[in-house]
C-alpha cells in the first residue's frame, strides 16, 4: 500500500496502539496536544473518576413543573452517572410530598419556583416534615447570592441557576454531596416555616 501525504496518519485503535504526541485536528489541520478539545477531555475523565462518589444514588427525585426541563433533566442524569437510575418526578409541592411518603429518594432536585405559588422556601420544609432528611439541590432561573443563602440556611445542599444546568454543573453540585453526608446535608431547623 502506498503512503500518500494527505493521510491523516496513525489511528487509534484494534491493532494500531494509541496515538503518542500531538494530535493533528482533521479539520483545521493544526497539531494540537494541549488545546481546549485537551481541556473538555481533562474535565470528562475528572468527572469519569469521581462517578464511583456518586453510587449510593441510585432513586433521584425531581420537582420540576416545567416539561422542557423535567424532561431534558433526567436524561442529563443518567448520562452523566453512566448508568441506570430510578428518576421520579413531582411537579406540585403535594405530589413531592407524595413521592418522598412512598419511596424516600437519594437526592432532590427541587425548582425553586413551582406553580401556583409555591417556592423552595416553602417547600424545603414541607420535605423535611415528611421525613426527607437527604441532599436537595435547588436549581432556579432566578438565582442570586442572596437566594442561594437563603436556601441553604433552610437546608438546600447547594443551588445551580437553570440557564447552568449541564452536565458539567450537575456533576459539579453532585461532587458537594456523598454517601457520608446523606442524612446530614446541612445541619438546620427542619420545622423552619
Amino acid at each position: 500500500m502506498s503512503s500518500n501525504s494527505s493521510s491523516p496518519g496513525p489511528v487509534s485503535g484494534p491493532g494500531n496502539g494509541p496515538v503518542s504526541g500531538p494530535v493533528t485536528n482533521q479539520v483545521t489541520g493544526v497539531a494540537d496536544s494541549t488545546g481546549v478539545g485537551s481541556e473538555i477531555m481533562a474535565e470528562r475523565y475528572g468527572v469519569t473518576v469521581q462517578r464511583g462518589h456518586w453510587s449510593f444514588i441510585n432513586d433521584v427525585l425531581i420537582v420540576e413543573d416545567d416539561d422542557v426541563f423535567g424532561n431534558r433533566l433526567p436524561g442529563t442524569l443518567r448520562v452523566l452517572m453512566r448508568r441506570e437510575i430510578e428518576v421520579r418526578r413531582a411537579d406540585t409541592l403535594n405530589s413531592a410530598v407524595d413521592e418522598v411518603l412512598r419511596k424516600m429518594p437519594d437526592v432532590v432536585f427541587l425548582d425553586d419556583y413551582l406553580k401556583p405559588s409555591d417556592s423552595a422556601v416553602d417547600t424545603i420544609p414541607y420535605l423535611r416534615r415528611a421525613g426527607y432528611t437527604g441532599h436537595i439541590i435547588v436549581i432556579s432561573g432566578e438565582i442570586d447570592r442572596r437566594r442561594s443563602r437563603q436556601l441553604i440556611g433552610l437546608g438546600a445542599t447547594t443551588t445551580l441557576h437553570k440557564d447552568d444546568a449541564n452536565s458539567t454543573t450537575l456533576g459539579e453540585a453532585l461532587l458537594k454531596i456523598g454517601p457520608e453526608t446523606a442524612d446530614t446535608p446541612n445541619p438546620v431547623n427542619v420545622d423552619v416555616v
